[in-house]
């Protein structure tokens, strides 16, 4: 699967994860290398998984003020 990931001007709010539906410990996380993304930044990549039912969560924090 190709992934493509857009950050807004909060780049280090922005997580993911990626699991079989069918585990509750994803398979893939990101940032993938334990920091942050930068903001305005686009990332792309590829994830090999074999076919089965996935869930791709994407995450940020909003602040409301």
């Amino acid at each position: 699967m190709n992934t493509v990931i857009k950050t807004d001007d909060e780049g280090h709010e922005t997580s993911w994860s990626f699991r079989k539906l069918s585990d509750s410990q994803a398979d893939y996380l990101g940032p993938d290398d334990g920091g942050n993304y930068a903001s305005s930044t686009t990332y792309s990549g590829t994830i090999c998984a074999p076919v089965g039912m996935y869930q791709f969560i994407i995450k940020g924090i909003i602040s409301l003020q």
